[in-house]
């Protein structure tokens, strides 16, 4: 789950890793909080400490219910 900003720089050109064993750029599938419709197997978040609050709300609908937390 990205913001539409990040998504629209994503879709331009994935996720570069640059590395000193070789530099690669990956394809993505991204999705905005909008259009999170079903939970997921796997949430990792990356963000900030001050964003990560409001980022857990925007991807609650991504965690089941069976998972430890409530649907909003």
């Amino acid at each position: 789950m990205v913001r539409p900003p990040r998504a629209e720089h994503l879709a331009r050109g994935g996720p570069r890793i640059v590395s000193p064993h070789g530099d690669f750029t990956v394809s993505a599938r991204t999705v905005l909080a909008s259009g999170l419709r079903e939970p997921f197997d796997l949430v990792l978040p990356t963000v900030k400490s001050y964003a990560f609050s409001a980022a857990m709300e925007q991807f609650a609908l991504a965690v089941g219910p069976a998972r430890g937390m409530a649907r909003p």
